[in-house]
C-alpha cells in the first residue's frame, strides 16, 4: 500500500489538521476583535496564486499571511491525502479484477471435473465429495468477494462524501478571502457578529474533528481491504492446489476403474459358468427338499423314515419300544427297573440303601439326644453357672482373684507390687532406676535443673553455672547433652543458653552473656552485665537432659 505524503514529513496528520483548525481559529477571532489602526493597517490582494499581502498584517501578534500560508499547505496535504487514497482504492480495485480472473479460471476448471464426475458417478463417489466441498468453497469465495466489492463500494462513496466536504471547505475558505477583502469595512461590525461568529468556529471545529475520523477509518478500512485481498488470494493459491490434487487423483481413480473393470469382465464369465451349474444343482436339491422328482436311495429312505412304513427295521423297534415288548436287552432292562425284579441289581442296591438308611436314623437319633446335652453344659460353661466344673471354678478364681493358686498369687503381687517375684523385682528397679546394669535404664535419659543461687561471676561480664549430673550415675560422660535458661524475665536477651561445656561423667558448665540493644541503633546489640543476685532475682535457672 502507497504511503501517504505525510509520512514523510514527520508529522501525523491529525496534527497537521490541528494547525489548519488553529490557524482559522486565529483568524476568524482576529477579524472579531481586532480593530485596525493606521500604523497597523495594510491592504490584502486575492490573486490566482492565493493570498498577498503588500505588508505583513498583524492581528494581535499573528502574521495572518503566514496562518493563511500554512492552512493552504494544510489543504494541499489533505489534497494529496486523497489522492492517495484513491490511488490506494485502484490497486485494489485491480487486484479483485485479477483474483475474480483467478477464480473464473478455477470456476472453469471445476465445470470440467463436475462432466468428468457425471461420466463417472457410480464409481467416483468419493471424488464427487470432494469436488463438491470445493463447489461450496467457492461459493464462499465469491460471496467473500462480493462482500469485498461491497466493501470497496462503500469506501468509494466515503471518499466521494469526503471530496465533497473537502469542496465545501474550499468555497468556505473562497468566502473567506473574499470577506478578507473587504476586512476594511466589516471591522466596524466585528463587535456585533463576534457571538455569530464564535458558534462558526465550533461548528467548523466539529466537521473538522468529524472529516478527520471519516479520513482515519477511511484508512483503517482500506488497510483491513488489504489484508482481506492478500487472504483472498492465498485460499485462491491453496485451491488452484487442491484442484491439482484432485486431477491427479481423477486420473489414479481413472486407471484403478479400467483394472477394476477388466477384472470384472472375467469374473462375469466365471459367474456364468457358476450359475449354470448351480441350475442344475438347485434342481436336484429342489426334488430333494420337496421328496419328488427322480426317486432316488436318500429320498426313498427318507420317506419310509417320516411315514414309519411297516415291516421296516425302524418301525420294528419303534413299535417294540413303543409297547415295551420283550425280547431286546433296553425292553427287558427297562421292565426289571419298573418292576423292581429280584436278583438284579437294582434291587440289590435299593433294598441295601434301605438298610443303610434305617440304621444311619437310629444313630441319629442317638446323635440329636447328645447334642441337646452337649449344648445345656457349654451353655452352662459359658454362662458359668449350673453344675459346678473345674473348668467353672477355675474360672470364676481367676476372675475374682480368690483362692490359693500360684496363678492368683501371681496376679496379685504384679498388683500390688508385692512378693519376690522376678517380675515385680525388675519393675521396682526400672520404676527406681536402680538396675544399673539395666540396658533400658542406661538408655532412659536423665534430666534436672539447677538452683537460682548456683551461679557465679565470669570475667565481669558474664555469669556461669556448674550443673551436677551425679545423680544419673554415669560412668563415663554421656553422648547428648542439652540445656535451655528459664526465668521469669530478660532470659530472652542473652547469649550462651545451649552452649555445653566440657562434660564429664558427673558435671558440666554454661556461660550466659547478658546483652541489650542500643537506644540510637536497635540493630546494635552489646553487653549488659547482671551479678549473681540480680540473675537469682529474675529466677533464672538451667534445664538440663543427659542421654548415656
Amino acid at each position: 500500500m502507497p504511503l501517504a505524503p505525510w509520512a514523510f514529513l514527520g508529522v501525523s496528520p491529525r496534527t497537521r489538521w490541528r494547525a489548519c483548525l488553529f490557524a482559522m481559529c486565529v483568524l476568524l477571532l482576529a477579524t472579531a476583535f481586532w480593530t485596525p489602526t493606521p500604523a497597523s493597517a495594510s491592504s490584502l490582494l486575492v490573486g490566482g496564486s492565493g493570498f498577498v499581502l503588500e505588508r505583513p498584517l498583524l492581528l494581535q501578534g499573528v502574521d495572518v499571511g503566514k496562518a493563511l500560508s500554512t492552512m493552504e499547505q494544510a489543504l494541499s496535504t489533505v489534497h494529496q491525502a486523497l489522492q492517495t487514497a484513491q490511488d490506494d482504492i485502484a490497486d485494489l480495485k485491480l487486484k479483485n479484477t485479477q483474483l475474480q480472473v483467478e477464480l473464473t479460471a478455477a470456476t472453469q476448471q471445476i465445470t470440467e471435473l463436475q462432466r468428468s464426475d457425471v461420466q463417472q458417478a457410480n464409481n467416483l463417489t468419493l471424488h464427487a465429495a470432494q469436488l463438491d466441498s470445493l463447489e461450496q468453497f467457492q461459493s464462499r469465495a465469491e460471496a467473500s468477494l462480493s462482500a469485498l466489492n461491497g466493501t470497496v463500494t462503500a469506501h468509494g462513496t466515503r471518499l466521494a462524501s469526503l471530496e465533497s466536504n473537502v469542496a465545501g471547505l474550499d468555497t468556505r475558505l473562497g468566502t473567506a478571502e473574499s470577506n478578507l477583502t473587504g476586512l476594511d469595512t466589516r471591522m466596524t461590525a466585528a463587535d456585533t457578529a463576534a457571538t455569530a461568529l464564535t458558534d462558526r468556529v465550533n461548528a467548523v471545529e466539529t466537521a473538522a474533528t468529524a472529516l478527520t475520523d471519516r479520513v482515519t477509518a477511511a484508512e483503517t478500512a482500506a488497510t483491513a481491504l488489504t489484508d482481506r485481498v492478500s487472504s483472498a488470494e492465498t485460499a485462491a493459491a491453496a485451491l488452484a492446489d487442491r484442484v491439482s490434487t484432485a486431477e491427479g487423483n481423477l486420473t489414479a481413480l481413472t486407471g484403478r476403474v479400467s483394472a477394476a473393470e477388466t477384472a470384472a469382465s472375467a469374473l462375469t464369465t466365471r459367474v456364468g459358468t457358476a450359475e449354470s451349474g448351480l441350475t442344475g444343482l438347485s434342481t436336484r436339491v429342489a426334488a430333494a427338499e420337496n421328496l419328488n422328482g427322480t426317486a432316488t436311495a436318500l429320498t426313498t429312505t427318507v420317506l419310509a423314515v417320516r411315514d414309519l412304513t411297516a415291516s421296516t427295521p425302524l418301525y420294528t423297534a419303534v413299535n417294540n419300544m413303543r409297547t415295551l415288548a420283550p425280547g431286546t436287552t433296553l425292553t427287558d432292562t427297562l421292565i426289571a427297573v419298573r418292576d423292581l425284579t429280584s436278583g438284579t441289581p437294582l434291587y440289590t442296591t435299593v433294598t441295601g440303601l434301605q438298610s443303610t438308611v434305617s440304621g444311619q436314623g437310629t444313630r441319629l437319633t442317638a446323635a440329636e439326644g447328645g447334642l441337646a446335652d452337649l449344648t445345656t453344659r457349654v451353655s452352662a460353661a459359658e454362662n458359668l453357672n449350673g453344675t459346678a466344673t473345674t473348668l467353672t471354678v477355675t474360672v470364676l478364681a481367676l476372675r475374682d482373684l480368690t483362692g490359693g493358686s500360684a496363678l492368683v498369687t501371681t496376679l496379685k503381687g504384679l498388683r500390688d507390687n508385692s512378693g519376690s517375684s522376678a517380675l515385680v523385682t525388675t519393675l521396682g528397679s526400672l520404676r527406681n532406676k536402680t538396675d544399673s546394669g539395666s540396658a533400658l535404664i542406661r538408655s532412659l535419659p536423665c534430666y534436672g535443673e539447677t538452683d537460682t543461687n548456683a551461679w557465679g561471676v565470669y570475667k565481669t561480664t558474664s555469669v556461669y553455672v556448674n550443673v551436677s549430673i551425679a545423680s544419673c550415675g554415669f560412668s563415663v560422660a554421656p553422648q547428648h547433652v542439652s540445656a535451655s535458661l528459664y526465668g521469669n524475665g530478660g532470659h530472652w536477651m542473652t547469649l550462651g543458653a545451649s552452649s555445653i561445656y566440657p562434660v564429664s561423667a558427673t558435671s558440666f558448665q554454661i556461660y550466659i552473656m547478658p546483652v541489650q540493644t542500643e537506644s540510637a541503633t536497635i540493630s546494635t546489640i552489646v553487653n549488659y552485665p547482671l551479678t549473681p543476685e540480680e540473675v537469682a532475682a529474675r529466677n533464672w535457672r538451667i534445664s538440663w537432659m543427659a542421654v548415656r
